[in-house]
């Protein structure tokens, strides 16, 4: 739930009026969930240490723990997690987390 919520709230809060956001689930022999915004992507200024803690970038509250605590979650539960950056038509990002299932 942690991993959806801080994934969400990203999303949010860089997304203008009007932006989308979307949660796309499979199943197979894992669980592949793709989060996908059209807001503005990922600085390149950020982009390699996007999952390490206190890394934040143009937004007016957080603390940079977010996407740490994402990857945190996810591993432990022996899955992975990447970002792409731009997502779509150049614009926005899309984090994909794969879990095992058990």
């Amino acid at each position: 739930r942690r991993v959806i919520i801080n994934l969400a709230n990203n999303a949010r809060e860089v997304l203008e009026p009007g932006g989308n956001f979307t949660i796309h689930a499979a199943l197979s022999d894992k669980l592949i969930l793709q989060f996908t915004d059209d807001g503005p992507g990922i600085p390149l200024e950020i982009k390699d240490k996007l999952f390490q803690p206190f890394a934040t970038h143009g937004k007016s509250s957080g603390t940079g723990l977010g996407l740490a605590m994402v990857r945190q979650i996810v591993e432990a539960h022996g899955g992975s997690v990447t970002c792409e950056s731009p997502a779509v038509d150049g614009r926005g990002a899309r984090f994909v987390v794969e879990m095992p299932v058990r």
